[in-house]
């Protein structure tokens, strides 16, 4: 959170007392290995009832645990303990499938795309809930064969350029992003070499006290903050 408020919403970098740097599609490809060429994430927010027809042929959800699920997250969202849940259900199913190749092949992209989807929902576009992830990136995993396709690069730096501008105001109590990109970013980025460890310990303190005293300071006031030091 801290490093979130060193980000200007301007130029979109985080100005730290050692120099700028920001996040790109260069940083994404070397350190998430994501694709970052071919066909844009495109699409819009799913109903419940788009949401519960998706888990139950995309995941082999029941029909009555699919809408428990979207009524439990009220949106069209499958919780990580659910995904866990179906994940350890179709593995064991497709052990068990023996001498059925087709069956077994069911439950074995049911397997896939609920561990992408955890994957996605925990490390690329975390929601600030930090429980569940949205159902409607089930979209691009219906076809496995086709997913490397997709440029989940762009989506994620979009995605988390979004998210530091929304933890960067001043009634954000935490920030939804990639936590792994924005650490391995951020060292990357100040230490390339990685010799200057104690240097970035102690900007991390020097952030964390700037960041609280001025957070105290607005406190009565409001409004966004400008993340200068």
């Amino acid at each position: 959170m801290a490093f979130a408020e060193k980000w200007h919403l301007e130029t979109s970098f985080f100005h730290l007392r050692h120099g700028e740097i920001t996040i790109t599609l260069d940083d994404i490809a070397c350190l998430l290995h994501l694709p970052i060429k071919g066909i844009l994430l495109s699409h819009s927010r799913l109903t419940k009832e788009e949401a519960m027809e998706m888990l139950i042929e995309e995941l082999g959800n029941d029909p009555t645990v699919a809408l428990q699920e979207v009524k439990r997250t009220h949106e069209a969202h499958a919780r990580y303990h659910t995904l866990q849940q179906i994940y350890d259900v179709e593995l064991l199913a497709a052990h068990q499938a023996v001498g059925e190749e087709v069956k077994a092949d069911i439950h074995r992209e049911w397997v896939f795309r609920c561990y992408l989807l955890y994957s996605i929902g925990t490390q690329l576009f975390v929601d600030t809930s930090s429980t569940y992830t949205d159902i409607v990136y089930l979209t691009y995993l219906s076809d496995i064969a086709r997913v490397h396709e997709y440029n989940w690069g762009a989506a994620t730096l979009a995605y988390t350029y979004h998210r530091l501008r929304e933890g960067c105001m001043w009634k954000a109590g935490n920030v939804a992003a990639s936590c792994i990109l924005l650490v391995a970013a951020i060292v990357d980025g100040l230490f390339p070499e990685g010799s200057a460890g104690l240097r970035l310990l102690e900007d991390i303190i020097r952030v964390a006290e700037e960041a609280y005293l001025y957070r105290r300071s607005r406190a009565k006031t409001g409004g966004a903050l400008d993340g200068r030091g």
